[in-house]
């Protein structure tokens, strides 16, 4: 059984134990745990619940039936909501929560013997949110790709016209699934965060929109705000995302909760979307005019040498945005390197 098809198990049985679909009036989740509101709590089977595998606990708060998972809580949010007809949350915070949960892993390995699984490296943390971030786009990716040799197919060997409806059709797959890869990133990385995927996703599309994406002389609150070109990179929609993380728990916090429905994504949004676009945007294009001297350095020292070195890093320069800024920056450099004869 794969870990999709575990998650639907669990949830499933979840259901069941709280009683019936019916008996769910609510569904929420915080980092750890999946929180449910139940209509009848003498249906709920708590015993089943504690004893059911990939369940590390319970806790009955404020009405509320917290059941700890670990992790895994956000993932089993979103398949759990698809099998009810029941109001849902969304992801909410609980520093509470992640504390006793912190503080019960940490018990657990001690009795066990074993390091507490909570302290991680900071490579293992960065690597983990990249796997976590970009491993539920690969599809995107790889269809949108993939269609740019159906593409070569249709011109090559059925002679279909880069001006004809159906060229029109496959093109729009394949440039889409890169010109908004920064919503999908955007979507991905929040819900990795613990974050409403939708913030994320919409952060990305204020980065594409017209008056944002390569905006030439735009200005904030009197300050300058760099021209980017955000469906080119990632970069740029990953720090917003992080830094959108700390903002979204910072006011999840201090807002009263018959507040935070309206309130807690506006102000989140409201903070997030000037500090990206002055400070995190414009980061891969400075970096990339740095990029930019050093290869130049290169190639005036030894121009094979600067060739392997583009050809190598091409693939990073485009998933940080710097191709752009390189080119830009020294496109004598790149001319001169163009006409390279091996």
């Amino acid at each position: 059984m794969g870990v999709k098809e575990e998650r639907i198990a669990l949830s499933r049985d979840l259901i069941e134990y709280m009683g019936g679909e019916a008996n769910i009036a609510a569904a929420a989740h915080c980092y750890t745990r999946l929180r449910l509101t139940a209509n009848d709590p003498s249906k709920i089977d708590e015993e089943a619940i504690q004893k059911r595998d990939g369940v590390l606990g319970l806790v009955k708060r404020n009405g509320q039936y917290q059941i700890v998972v670990g992790p895994e809580a956000t993932d089993l949010y979103h398949e759990f909501v698809q099998l009810g007809d029941f109001e849902s949350a969304g992801g909410i915070v609980d520093e509470q929560a992640a504390a006793e949960d912190a503080e019960r892993a940490t018990e657990g390995a001690k009795a066990t013997g074993h390091a507490a699984p909570g302290r991680r490296g900071w490579v293992t943390v960065v690597l983990d949110f990249i796997g976590g971030t970009f491993s539920p786009v690969i599809p995107v990716l790889i269809a949108g790709g993939l269609t740019g040799a159906v593409l070569t197919v249709l011109t090559n060997f059925f002679h279909v016209s880069d001006t004809s409806g159906t060229y029109q059709v496959f093109y729009a797959v394949n440039q889409a699934a890169f010109y908004f890869l920064p919503v999908f990133i955007g979507f991905s990385a929040a819900r990795k965060l613990n974050v409403d995927g939708y913030l994320g996703a919409f952060l990305g599309t204020v980065l594409l929109y017209e008056t944002i994406n390569g905006a030439e002389g735009l200005t904030f609150a009197g300050l300058p705000v760099a021209q980017v070109t955000y469906n080119t990179t990632v970069f740029p929609i990953i720090l917003g995302t992080l830094f959108m993380s700390v903002v979204y728990r910072f006011f999840a916090r201090i807002l009263p909760g018959a507040l935070r429905a309206v309130f807690l994504p506006l102000a989140t949004m409201l903070v997030t979307v000037p500090v990206t676009l002055i400070v995190l945007g414009p980061v891969g294009n400075v970096v990339g005019g740095w990029l930019a001297t050093g290869v130049t350095a290169i190639y005036n020292a030894a121009p094979p040498l600067a060739v392997l070195i583009i050809g190598a890093t091409t693939p990073f320069l485009v998933f940080f945005g710097m191709n752009n800024a390189s080119t830009r920056l020294s496109s004598p450099c790149w001319r001169r390197l163009a006409a390279i004869r091996w």
